[in-house]
């Protein structure tokens, strides 16, 4: 059986993460702040392309995403956007957001190297470096430095933000800082996808955050998704909250009308979009429309019954993850699984999305024990988590890819290979992690490893 101390470390694992902040400002040739400070390079490197791994000066083995809109002028400063991803890919977020970055005239960058494992000093130190290599080589905006993450990625932002006051905005999704490092004052922006593991987590700290309303300068949207970066059309909120420019009223109105036109799946959700749009635009359009439909609906005996349900079922939800976080490691394989389909089928349709967050917070779970006893060679306990992890979520091709890191660590290369073709077989395609892992390094010459590779795209 697991120790207590043990149990409780998932629920402090998945708290952590999510910080986030309205801004991401824009500026275009004609909307732009001008530089006064200094005079920026000219620029060499093609607009209007994602770029995937530009150098950094002094750091050979460090890099990150870029992408600069086509109007780029060096005679103007523009909103800079770093983004921070769990998995070190800077170009995921880069890729998904470019027509946000065209749209309000921003530069935004990726850092392929702070990813999870890492100690987060060390990732601080190569946001630091993305930085400083940027306002030396782009027009960028000093006062408009926005820093975004997701999951363990907006672990990272909020820690950056924490301490460097010059930050303009924060903007999370996927998991929440603790209170002790959320910095007052800051415009944060959380993104909450409704079938998000974490999401229970992100309302109480959204709660928290309103009961301290002079401090804290919080804005939570929920969206239909996962533990996921949310699209581009939901992401804009953060950039049309720090958008500044000329055409930034314009902007505001078109993105209310939006808003108020959109058909949403309840009034609950409705509600969220009107208040989010308020808190964010009521400085840049009018929103009394939005501020009307709210009034209205706020004290109906219906939205307050809709709410009330609601918190009900967070209560109910939260109990459920206390209680399996208690009993992980007390049951075998088989009672998992059961536990499994009938998550996967719950009573009624409503308990549908709170039933896949469930689920979600065991996966994470099963990932972070599985993760732990692998890398302290506890390869007993080890291997029940592995078997736990793969009775809760066993189309998650992390599973047997941590499976192959084990047998790795324990010198059995072809069972640590079978595992590693059984991850592709799920759709696991990260080839560089395979490649840049230590314990694989001894038998990447064998035929074997040769051809698994050839199967990665």
């Amino acid at each position: 059986m697991m120790l207590q101390n043990t149990m409780r470390s998932v629920c402090f694992l998945l708290l952590m993460c999510s910080w986030y902040c309205f801004a991401l400002s824009a500026c275009q040739q004609n909307s732009a702040i001008k530089s006064t400070a200094k005079k920026t390079p000219n620029l060499s490197l093609a607009t209007a392309k994602v770029h995937a791994a530009i150098g950094i000066e002094n750091y050979p083995n460090e890099s990150y995403a870029l992408y600069i809109p086509k109007n780029y002028s060096i005679e103007h400063n523009y909103p800079l956007y770093l983004f921070c991803d769990p998995q070190g890919s800077g170009a995921y977020p880069v890729s998904k957001y470019q027509s946000l970055a065209e749209r309000y005239h921003a530069i935004i960058v990726g850092s392929n190297n702070s990813k999870n494992g890492i100690d987060v000093n060390i990732c601080m130190a190569y946001l630091e470096h993305i930085l400083t290599d940027c306002k030396s080589k782009y027009a960028v905006n000093d006062s408009s430095i926005n820093i975004c993450g997701f999951s363990g990625g907006a672990k990272v932002a909020g820690f950056y933000a924490f301490q460097h006051p010059e930050v303009h905005s924060l903007i999370c999704g996927g998991a929440v800082p603790s209170f002790e490092q959320t910095p007052m004052h800051l415009p944060i922006l959380i993104f909450a996808g409704k079938e998000d593991m974490n999401f229970t987590d992100l309302l109480q700290f959204k709660s928290a955050a309103d009961a301290q309303a002079s401090l804290y300068h919080v804005a939570l949207l929920e969206f239909d998704g996962k533990h996921e970066w949310p699209d581009s059309s939901t992401y804009e909120y953060a950039f049309l909250m720090n958008d500044e420019g000329d055409e930034s009223r314009a902007n505001a109105l078109r993105f209310v009308q939006e808003v108020e036109r959109k058909k949403y799946a309840t009034v609950l959700d409705q509600l969220n979009a009107y208040e989010v749009s308020v808190q964010l635009l009521a400085n840049k359009t009018s929103t009394q429309s939005l501020q009307k439909f709210i009034n209205e609906l706020s004290n109906n005996s219906n939205t307050t019954k809709l709410r009330s349900q609601k918190a009900a079922q967070i209560n109910i939800e939260q109990g459920m993850k206390e209680y399996y976080n208690a009993v992980i490691g007390t049951k075998d394989v088989n009672w998992w699984k059961m536990e499994r389909e009938k998550l996967n089928h719950p009573q009624s349709a409503t308990d549908l999305s709170m039933c896949k967050r469930v689920l979600g917070f065991l996966s994470l779970a099963g990932y972070s024990y599985s993760n732990r006893y692998i890398n302290q060679n506890d390869f007993i306990n080890a291997q029940k988590m592995l078997d736990f992890y793969k009775a809760v979520d066993p189309q998650n091709s992390d599973q047997p890819y941590l499976s192959a890191l084990m047998y790795a660590k324990m010198g059995d290369h072809k069972k640590a290979i079978i595992e590693l073709n059984d991850a592709i077989d799920l759709g696991f395609t990260n080839k560089s992690k395979i490649v840049n892992e230590v314990s694989f390094q001894s038998f990447t010459n064998e035929t074997e490893f040769k051809k698994m590779m050839q199967r990665i795209p």
